[in-house]
């Protein structure tokens, strides 16, 4: 704590048997102040800050009373007491990894304060890391950002659906890579042949009972020599789903511009507790299963975990 410029700590010194805490305050330049404060066991580490900063005044009169009357021999080196105090900026460093470590450097007038840096001993990174979380949000994005989503799901073995949307104008030149439009646990759409694509899945689907929605074209087929267009299922397995894009009026084949599969997967009670803590949990904590499991399908060590996130 700091109070008209003058650093101080302080230490619950001793408790007696009725209860009577001895504080004592010690000034940066080593002057003591000794308070009492009744305690019980109700009593919190905030009410004794509260306390202490209630006789800081105390404490600043008095160590002012004895900087007053210096007892010093002229002609001899002044006290470490009288010497100006200068603390430095902190450096910016990675706290999962490192610590500050002030330390004073004197000379004849000043007292200067800088910090070197330190790594963490395991024991250190333990406490760090006990209390280190990432919102669910926050892990989501990332790992959706990182294209990495769909591969920590398939580790955790957490059932999903799938969602893919893409462009098939381009015909027999049709590249899953340039004409995604989106996806969702989808690792590849393949034209089969004229209007005809396979959606295969990133990670298996746990059987073939899952719910297909389909939709194609963005815009009004309702005119003269014009039919609505159908995306309809074709073939479906846990690897992928096949599908086929027609003219209502004539069955013929068509690459349509703008298609979408929807896959839904209602087996929720085949979700394991990984997959259930993964939907629902608010946050994940650096020291939780899930959040090992999913550090070791990244690879990544405690600290690579901690700046990836």
């Amino acid at each position: 704590m700091t109070d008209s410029a003058q650093d101080y700590t302080y230490e619950v010194t001793g408790i007696d048997s009725s209860g009577l805490a001895t504080i004592t305050m010690t000034s940066y330049d080593s002057l003591e102040y000794f308070t009492g404060m009744r305690v019980n066991a109700s009593t919190t580490d905030s009410d004794v800050v509260r306390f202490v900063e209630s006789r800081v005044e105390n404490a600043l009169e008095k160590w002012a009373d004895q900087r007053a009357t210096p007892s010093i021999t002229v002609g001899s080196a002044a006290a470490l007491r009288y010497r100006n105090r200068i603390t430095n900026e902190e450096p910016d460093y990675n706290y999962l990894t490192q610590k500050s470590v002030p330390y004073e450097t004197i000379d004849s007038d000043t007292i200067t304060v800088d910090y070197t840096l330190t790594p963490l001993n395991d024991s250190e990174k333990a406490e760090v890391y006990s209390t280190l979380f990432s919102s669910r949000a926050s892990l989501w994005n990332r790992l959706e950002e990182d294209d990495r989503l769909d591969s920590v799901l398939a580790g955790l073995n957490i059932p999903i659906g799938a969602h893919a949307t893409w462009d098939a104008s381009a015909e027999g030149s049709f590249d899953w890579s340039t004409d995604k439009i989106s996806s969702r646990n989808v690792s590849n759409v393949e034209r089969v042949s004229t209007g005809r694509y396979k959606v295969h899945f990133t990670n298996a689907l746990p059987d073939t009972g899952y719910s297909a929605v389909c939709t194609t074209g963005s815009t009004d087929y309702s005119g003269n020599n014009s039919s609505p267009r159908n995306l309809s299922v074709m073939n479906r397995t846990t690897e992928y789903i096949e599908v086929i894009c027609e003219r209502s009026d004539d069955a013929v084949n068509e690459d349509n511009f703008y298609n979408s599969v929807l896959i839904v997967n209602v087996d929720d009670d085949r979700f394991d507790s990984y997959g259930i803590n993964f939907k629902h949990q608010e946050n994940f904590y650096f020291g939780d299963a899930i959040t090992k499991k999913i550090q070791t399908i990244l690879g990544k060590n405690d600290s690579d975990m901690a700046v990836y996130l």
